[in-house]
């Protein structure tokens, strides 16, 4: 499956690029024969194509995108950001574009396990086409702890919505994401947790933004020994630096919960069961989850009553 592909219908006609092509060529300085080699032209056949603004063929378009690492769609439909091209062209490949860096509060460890499930599901070339569909590349996430804002993991999610991924897929690639914590960082700061409702209040309102993001404002409420409420709004310099109250949107939403389901698991305890009670993307002011973890609250106590070390870390 092609997810880049997937926006082009076969019937599709493709709209005219040539004043895209002639800014990008512009932006890099490139020559007429630069620019005609990396449409896969002949120099005859560029000029006359140019000079009649002829519509190129989907294929030389094709060629172009991939030698700019930029997704088809962008020349088609020309939303690039010119500087961050500029910048990677010329070697500056941990350029983020503008709509990734403004209000950068997450780090981009956190939408790595989102790329990493398109590559174990798609390949690695699906992977590729989605980094090029939003101007980055694989050097951006060499560094799992630098920053990228709420946005990129909004529109990925979105994407990957659009293209017919469920809901629970979402939520399962969430519960996946601890994989690429550093696991003695957390051993060392919650590994004093005396029950799976301290680890979780402990995640929430400390572990998480140090070391995930503060995109939200998270608010926690224990309603039992084995049940939480946790509320998340908006950090309110997200809502400022993007003029809106809602920040990012319901597909986020089924991948956070998948998040906050997996919280028990970097322990080696079962996932909770969690649930949306009200979203702010249905009209309410908050994000609220309902959190149950009563199965990783029983193999807590278990391990609790053999005695072997502490529950946390027992086998």
């Amino acid at each position: 499956m092609n997810l880049e592909n997937v926006e082009q219908s076969p019937t599709a006609k493709l709209p005219n690029t040539w004043d895209v092509i002639d800014r990008i060529g512009s932006t890099l300085q490139l020559l007429d024969h630069e620019l005609s080699d990396m449409l896969q032209l002949s120099d005859r056949e560029f000029e006359k194509f140019r000079s009649t603004k002829k519509n190129l063929p989907m294929t030389k378009v094709f060629s172009l995108a991939e030698r700019l690492d930029l997704g088809f769609s962008s020349i088609a439909t020309g939303k690039i950001d010119y500087q961050a091209l500029s910048q990677h062209y010329f070697g500056n490949k941990e350029f983020l574009p503008e709509r990734y860096a403004t209000a950068a509060l997450g780090r981009r460890r956190t939408t790595l396990c989102v790329l990493n499930y398109i590559e174990e599901m798609f390949g690695w070339q699906e992977r590729l086409n989605v980094l090029r569909h939003f101007q980055l590349n694989e050097t951006l996430f060499a560094n799992i702890d630098a920053n990228i804002n709420f946005l990129f993991a909004s529109d990925l999610c979105d994407y990957l919505f659009r293209y017919r991924l469920s809901e629970s897929a979402l939520s399962q690639i969430g519960i996946q994401t601890f994989q690429s914590i550093n696991f003695s960082k957390a051993r060392k700061e919650l590994g004093d947790c005396n029950s799976v409702a301290e680890l979780y209040e402990k995640m929430c309102l400390d572990f998480a933004p140090k070391h995930l993001e503060q995109n939200f404002i998270y608010k926690f409420s224990r309603t039992g020994p084995t049940r939480c409420l946790l509320s998340a709004t908006p950090n309110p310099i997200l809502e400022e630096a993007f003029k809106s109250k809602i920040i990012g949107n319901p597909a986020t939403s089924f991948l956070r919960l998948g998040v906050v389901a997996s919280f028990s698991t970097l322990f080696g305890l079962p996932p909770a069961d969690v649930k949306h009670v009200s979203s702010i993307y249905q009209g309410d002011s908050e994000i609220l989850y309902e959190i149950d973890f009563s199965l990783a609250h029983s193999v807590f106590e278990q391990r609790k009553r053999r005695g072997i070390g502490h529950p946390l870390f027992s086998n």
